[in-house]
């Protein structure tokens, strides 16, 4: 049982600031969203970065993934926090690289930097409240 479902992320302290747990689900959908048509524009261009760019995209969502799993699966909020950080640098290194390829894929990529911001700032928030 992940730990959104079993209400740990709930039951633990959290920042003020720090979202409800469905929020939290419906920010993914938004996300995942935000980055399938930020893909798909950069499979339409003709800018020999594009693979690059298609490569790089799953690298930082296998990250994205595995944060999520060891913060509401594992409820380790420790290794959570250290791979917040690590994709949000991959987050950052993608839309980077898509933005170089197409403006537009990349400002709507652009969603995801901000949400691996917000999830990095918010796991190191909660790590330092519940040490």
């Amino acid at each position: 049982m992940s730990g959104l479902a079993n209400g740990w992320y709930r039951n633990i302290v959290k920042p003020g600031w720090a979202p409800p747990d469905y929020i939290l689900s419906l920010c993914w959908v938004a996300v995942y969203l935000s980055m399938g048509l930020s893909a798909w524009g950069i499979w339409q261009t003709e800018n020999r970065r594009r693979l690059l760019a298609l490569m790089a995209l799953p690298i930082s969502v296998s990250l994205s993934s595995m944060w999520a799993w060891v913060s509401f699966a594992q409820m380790n909020l420790k290794a959570a926090a250290w791979l917040s950080l690590l994709a949000l640098l991959a987050s950052l290194y993608t839309t980077v690289v898509f933005v170089r390829v197409s403006k537009k894929s990349g400002a709507a990529l652009g969603l995801y930097l901000v949400w691996s911001l917000l999830m990095s700032y918010l796991f190191i928030g909660i790590l330092r409240l519940n040490p």
